[in-house]
């Protein structure tokens, strides 16, 4: 449907010092409606934009906004993946969401039930859904040192319509291996239950129907390595010098499941000279 505007006169323009009346001018060429020219080229004045009226959709689609990496042990709030909802028609409400959870590697004691305080949270960081605990399963492994389970939401959540980023956030217990593995997926036409258009009262089916997996995390433990740079080279300086680079450290956190944060640094420092002739030592990022 669309709402035009047949004619120029159906438009009541007073000018607000004088009171006078105007008539619209016809701008461009001959207005047409829905791509047919018309006779009088003042019907359909103004053509509006056509808008399709249809039921309430949604899509669910992964998202890198999450991308693999490396999380921490026994920190609430680590990312365990993320997927994007496209909502067109209506805002929609779903009264369960469920994710399988299949972890790689996760040592003699650790399964899906170590994973806690997991939430559901929005791209401004506000938690639409949960806590809840996962739910361990190990009952169809295929892939060996495999365990397998559920994080189950039954809030109901309303998705307004748009394309909206949500995240997936937990707790990792300290029952798992270092470089074990976490991996969540969904089906959305069977794991979101009870999904409705808030505008009609409509039930809706999401897509797709098949399983979409999200990106895999790796638990690893707090770790940093330091190494020393080739930069600078060895040299000679001038006595008196000031800024004088003597040295590179390379602090590496990368196989690192969390931030590190030194409180000390203690560096060597050695000469055959006077030790207290070196003053004003920094160290810059």
């Amino acid at each position: 449907m669309d709402f035009d505007i047949a004619k120029r006169t159906d438009l009541d323009v007073n000018g607000e010092l004088y009171g006078f009346g105007i008539t619209p001018p016809l701008a461009g060429s001959a207005a047409s409606a829905d791509g047919a020219a018309f006779h009088n080229a003042d019907d359909y004045w103004y053509d509006a934009a056509q808008v399709t009226v249809s039921a309430g959709t949604m899509n669910v689609s992964t998202s890198n906004k999450a991308p693999a990496q490396n999380i921490a042990v026994n920190t609430s709030n680590q990312i365990l993946g993320a997927f994007d909802i496209d909502i067109k028609g209506e805002s929609i409400s779903v009264g369960r969401i469920g994710f399988n959870v299949t972890l790689g590697s996760p040592g003699a004691n650790g399964d899906v039930d170590d994973v806690t305080n997991v939430t559901l949270v929005d791209s401004n960081g506000s938690i639409v859904a949960g806590p809840v605990d996962g739910s361990a399963t190990n009952d169809h492994s295929s892939v060996a040192g495999a365990s397998h389970g559920a994080f189950v939401f039954t809030d109901t959540v309303t998705f307004p319509t748009g394309i909206n980023t949500y995240y997936l956030k937990g707790k990792i217990g300290t029952d798992f291996s270092n470089n074990a593995t976490v991996q969540a997926s969904t089906t959305p036409s069977s794991d979101f239950a009870t999904v409705r258009g808030l505008t009609t009262g409509n039930t809706i089916t999401p897509s797709p129907t098949s399983a979409l997996t999200l990106n895999q995390m790796t638990i690893k433990s707090g770790d940093i390595k330091v190494s020393v740079s080739t930069v600078p080279i060895a040299q000679s300086v001038i006595a008196g010098s000031k800024g004088f680079e003597f040295a590179r450290y390379i602090l590496d956190a990368t196989a690192s499941g969390e931030d590190v944060r030194l409180t000390t640094i203690p560096l060597d420092y050695s000469t055959n000279g006077t030790a207290t002739d070196l003053t004003n030592c920094q160290l810059y990022d």
